[in-house]
């Protein structure tokens, strides 16, 4: 995924996007406040509650794993939550972590919130930083070698003539069409096509636009790829 052209396409506004390294790679970086995250408090406070209220009481950082946020975001969101009187602490966790659990106010505000909207899970991203990373990481800027197509079709048989053709297609950025009968190798040109460019593809577990959360992951179509734990809500598959 390419994301040196992420300055040009997001907005200077304290966007998850718009703090990105800078690098030759997109890479989703490790928010530090609500705001970089496009999130308001008022939605955190809401998904947080209905985490514990699913769950009972739960550690801040077994809290902050479940909703893929980094443990600081998570904690200062619990402790405004504390200081309302709407969770509140039921013991001691290990490196300066506290278990907690929803007061009766909480519950009930928690049971509203979920009547409301019942998804509880990974932090959403805003719709457009998702539309904005999807355009950071188009091919068009990172054409392919015709020795990136020799390398991932080394082990099968495939003419020199059509390498010609792959190469310039895939280079053009543009939508490309196989056809033939059935077994005769579309879907391993695609696969091997796709290997060329030898990456995983982020996309965030969810997204958010105006008041309605949808979810992107599809374990049917989607898979993790291995990667250090980093805090966020985006997964590269």
């Amino acid at each position: 995924m390419s994301h040196q052209t992420l300055n040009s396409l997001a907005p200077d506004d304290g966007s998850l996007l718009s703090l990105l390294l800078g690098g030759e790679r997109f890479w989703p970086t490790d928010p530090c406040t609500a705001e970089e995250l496009g999130l308001s408090e008022t939605f955190l406070e809401s998904l947080i509650s209905k985490v514990l209220l699913s769950g009972g009481s739960s550690r801040g950082r077994a809290i902050a794993a479940e909703v893929c946020l980094p443990f600081r975001i998570v904690e200062s969101t619990l402790e405004r939550l504390r200081t309302r009187r709407l969770v509140t602490h039921c013991g001691s966790g290990s490196l300066n972590d506290y278990v907690y659990e929803l007061t009766s106010d909480g519950r009930s505000r928690a049971v509203t919130a979920h009547s409301e909207c019942a998804y509880a899970g990974s932090a959403p991203v805003p719709l457009a930083d998702y539309v904005i990373s999807v355009e950071a990481q188009t091919i068009g800027d990172e054409p392919i070698r015709r020795s990136d197509l020799l390398d991932s079709f080394h082990d099968i048989s495939v003419s020199p003539e059509m390498l010609d053709m792959l190469g310039p297609a895939v280079n053009s950025g543009s939508g490309m069409f196989l056809y033939g009968a059935p077994g005769n190798g579309k879907s391993t040109i695609a696969n091997r096509i796709t290997s060329c460019f030898g990456q995983g593809i982020w996309i965030p577990q969810c997204v958010i636009d105006g008041r309605q959360i949808i979810t992107l992951f599809d374990p049917a179509y989607h898979h993790e790829v291995d990667q250090p734990n980093d805090g966020h809500s985006w997964d590269k598959r």
